[in-house]
């Protein structure tokens, strides 16, 4: 479904659609990076151990969140204590 402005007799694609469009793109570009990052990372032994393959599954992006967070959370207490951690 691509909506269209009509520019006397030119049919032009609107911005909406090429945006929807570009961010498809970059969403699945970024699927198939992950993938691949997950397959290599998980081939190798010392990368599975340290726990590297975690960073390339869709859970990672809640996982850096609970981590910023709490070093967000860590800030704020020393802050709060009056001096840095």
């Amino acid at each position: 479904m691509q909506q269209t402005i009509n520019l006397g007799q030119v049919a032009q694609p609107s911005v909406l659609s090429q945006v929807k469009a570009a961010v498809k793109s970059l969403k699945s570009k970024k699927r198939a990076w992950c993938a691949r990052m997950y397959r290599r990372t998980s081939e190798n032994e010392f990368l599975r151990v340290i726990g590297v393959p975690l960073l390339f599954e869709p859970v990672a992006q809640l996982l850096w969140a609970v981590a910023l967070g709490f070093v967000l959370l860590c800030g704020v207490a020393g802050w709060l204590e009056g001096g840095a951690l």
